[in-house]
Order: C-alpha cells, then sequence, then structure tokens
C-alpha cells in the first residue's frame, strides 16, 4: 500500500475570522464526520511507516468534538504519528489546552503582529492572545505562524518583543503572501521588496536579545534553514532536497466531504482532486505525485551564497505565484538572511 506521511484533516471548511489574504477555495461551512476521518486515518496508518496528522482548515476548533476523537484515536492505537493543530487560537480553551498536552499535539498559531497590526488583518487579536496566555500558563509549546503582508512587513520587528512575553513559543515561521482564495488579485496585499527585507533585518535584529528577555530561545524557520543550507556542500540541482513531502507525492489533504488533494492550500482546486476517502481503490495517485514534483523556488541564484544549497520554498505558494513578485518573496528572505549571517 502507498505511504501517505502527512495526512492533512479539514475538520471542517468553516471559520471563524474574516481574513483578506485566507488561501481557503472552500468556504461552505462543511464539517467533517467521524467515518471520514477514520477512513483516512486508517489509510495513513496501513503502509506501517511513520507518518504525521495536521488538523487544519478552516478553523479546527470549531469542531472540538472531532479534533478529540482524532488525537485520542490516533494514540489509542499506538500509530506510529505525530499529532499538530494548526488555530488562531479564538477556540483555545481550557479543556482544548488540556486535550493538546495530554495526547502531545503540536500547536501551531496564527499571528500577524502587535494587536493593532493583527486586528487589521485578521481581528480578534485579544481572544488570540488570550489563547496563548492558556498555552503559556499549561506550559504547552507553540510555533507562530505569521503571513507577510504589505501591512505588517514594516511590524517584523515589534512581533519578536511581543513573543518574550510568551515562553510557549518555540519557533516562528513566515509565510509570504499566496494569490489564492481572498488574495487572488489582491497586488496591494504583497510586500514591497523593500518593505520586506527592511522586516526581515528588524526581525533579525530584535531576536538577538530574546534571550535575554525571556530565557528560552526561539526557532525562526527561515534563519535556520538558511543555517543548515550554508553548513552544506553545494550541490547539482537535482540534488537539492525537497521542500515537503507534497513535492514526493507522500502528502494527501481531506476535505470535509472526503474529497482528496496534495495538500491543504489545494483544496478546493478541481484541478487537484485525486479521489474520495471513501473510494479508495479509486484514489489517483498520479495526480499526488504530479501536482508539485519538481517545483522549485527560482531567483538571482547566480549572485546568490545559498547557490545550489537552496532551502526552496512551498510548492503550492510557488503555484500560486505572481512570477514577478510573489515568487521571489521566499527567495528575498533567505538572500537578506545569508546577508546578515555573512555569508
Amino acid at each position: 500500500m502507498r505511504a501517505v506521511r502527512y495526512l492533512i484533516l479539514w475538520p471542517t471548511a468553516a471559520c471563524d475570522l474574516d481574513c483578506g489574504y485566507c488561501y481557503r477555495r472552500q468556504r461552505e461551512p462543511a464539517t467533517m464526520t467521524w467515518p471520514t476521518a477514520a477512513a483516512a486515518l486508517d489509510l495513513a496508518a496501513v503502509s506501517g511507516a511513520p507518518f504525521h496528522v495536521q488538523l487544519a482548515g478552516g478553523e479546527p476548533t470549531l469542531v472540538p468534538d472531532l479534533v478529540a476523537r482524532v488525537v485520542t484515536e490516533v494514540r489509542r492505537r499506538r500509530w506510529p504519528a505525530t499529532l499538530a493543530i494548526q488555530t488562531n487560537g479564538l477556540g483555545l480553551d481550557p479543556a482544548m489546552v488540556r486535550l493538546l498536552a495530554e495526547h502531545q499535539v503540536q500547536v501551531g498559531a496564527s499571528l500577524d503582529g502587535p494587536p493593532p497590526v493583527h486586528d487589521r488583518l485578521r481581528g480578534r487579536s485579544a481572544d488570540t492572545f488570550r489563547g496563548l496566555g492558556l498555552l503559556r500558563d499549561a506550559g504547552v509549546p507553540a510555533t507562530i505562524t505569521t503571513v507577510v503582508t504589505s501591512v505588517n512587513a514594516p511590524h517584523l520587528g515589534e512581533l519578536v518583543t511581543i513573543l518574550a512575553g510568551f515562553s510557549c513559543v518555540r519557533g516562528l515561521g513566515l509565510d509570504p503572501l499566496v494569490r489564492l482564495g481572498s488574495a487572488a488579485g489582491r497586488a496591494d496585499l504583497a510586500a514591497s521588496p523593500a518593505q520586506l527585507a527592511d522586516g526581515v533585518r528588524a526581525l533579525y535584529r530584535r531576536l538577538g536579545g530574546l534571550r535575554a528577555l525571556r530565557g528560552t530561545p526561539l526557532v525562526w524557520r527561515e534563519l535556520a534553514a538558511v543555517r543548515r543550507a550554508a553548513a552544506l556542500r553545494p550541490g547539482p540541482d537535482a540534488a537539492i532536497t525537497d521542500y515537503c513531502h507534497a513535492c514526493r507525492g507522500e502528502s494527501l489533504a481531506v476535505a470535509p466531504d472526503g474529497t482528496l488533494y496534495p495538500c491543504s492550500q489545494a483544496v478546493g482546486d478541481p484541478g487537484l482532486v485525486a479521489g474520495n476517502i471513501h473510494d479508495p481503490a479509486g484514489i489517483d495517485w498520479s495526480v499526488l505525485d504530479r501536482a508539485f514534483a519538481g517545483r522549485r523556488l527560482r531567483g538571482p541564484c547566480g549572485r546568490c551564497p545559498l547557490r545550489r544549497r537552496c532551502p526552496g520554498d512551498c510548492p503550492s505558494r510557488l503555484a500560486g505565484a505572481d512570477a514577478d513578485s510573489d515568487g521571489a518573496a521566499m527567495c528575498l528572505i533567505y538572500r537578506t538572511l545569508a546577508e546578515l549571517e555573512g555569508l
């Protein structure tokens, strides 16, 4: 049986926020049933290989009973699986936080900057920070995901200062704008090269002093990737490691109704439907194999110190990128960090 190494479940396509850059193309308030979730888990587990289960959407905490059943079932079956949830933080209450802690569920929280900035982009910052406070008080580690736009790029340095008060936050990742869903045609939301480079520099400077403020380190995903790449010897392009499991056809996203896609950002794209979880014999694995195969981050490689050892970028983001702007965003982040690191 084909190994699924990265399983994304959408417990619901609904969300209690309405972000102006949300990549969701499927927005009807559908909710996944337990038989659909169970069929997906069984498919991922059947090979016996380790796999990861990501609860996403939509906002998964809107259906807490299903979230609880998924994580408890994975642990009850003692599968070789890791668990994670991506949330806007609004649905984090004491019961949910206890569940996540008990079952060692990795928490990813979305935060785009200081309260006024977050409110402008997402709204309800007070509820998000309340959720982060519950994670902190319970000692549950979390990783922050920040969607970088023209609105918050000038405030990236301030984000680090805010996170100094949340010892539970162990990681930070920057996601350049994806031109899908609500952001399609919103050129005004894309950070300019100058805004992006200045924001990265400010974040880098503030990060250096964070340990002194709170005593625990914060791993910046892109900086860690640059440092790993810098330690490698440059090799042929063919030797560059795939960015994620979707590049190798090992990722499977399950919409609430059981429709299958290569990854979460592909949900709702009729051209990337790979079947339905309730008809495992009819799954078109070739869709998963070819969707993002060979898709690479391209830029001014000849002038980049990371040439032929580039960390790469999300293939779905690259597929939806404007070749003249968005496709260069992660490239610019890496090159700016390489400059700051003296490479």
